[in-house]
């Protein structure tokens, strides 16, 4: 797709709006620093935590997510953004979520 080095979250065709969308959204709640927010919990469930920096960020149990901010907009935001896997490989969607930097 892009070469790594000069690409740009504008660069990226619309379809990744979603993954865009769920971060900023999750950055605006008022958990969007914890460790167990819902974009950590999508990053770890598409490997990308293990895969850019060998751990998952998400760390309490799944029957948790709802104390930890995991409600119906965000499941659905999430069902957005897993489904840009339907015709989207890994390694495209995690340089984009690499642009976001989910973890600064």
């Amino acid at each position: 797709m892009l070469s790594p080095e000069n690409a740009q979250l504008k660069d990226f065709p619309k379809k990744f709006n979603p993954i865009k969308e769920f971060h900023r959204h999750c950055q605006c709640s008022s958990i969007g620093t914890d460790p167990n927010n819902c974009f950590d919990f999508y990053l770890d469930f598409i490997g990308y935590s293990i895969d850019r920096y060998g751990f998952n960020r998400y760390n309490d149990q799944v029957y948790n997510a709802s104390k930890n901010g995991f409600g119906h907009e965000e499941r659905c935001l999430l069902a957005d953004s897993l489904k840009l896997f339907e015709d989207t490989g890994y390694e495209d969607v995690y340089k984009y979520i690499d642009l976001l930097k989910p973890f600064t």
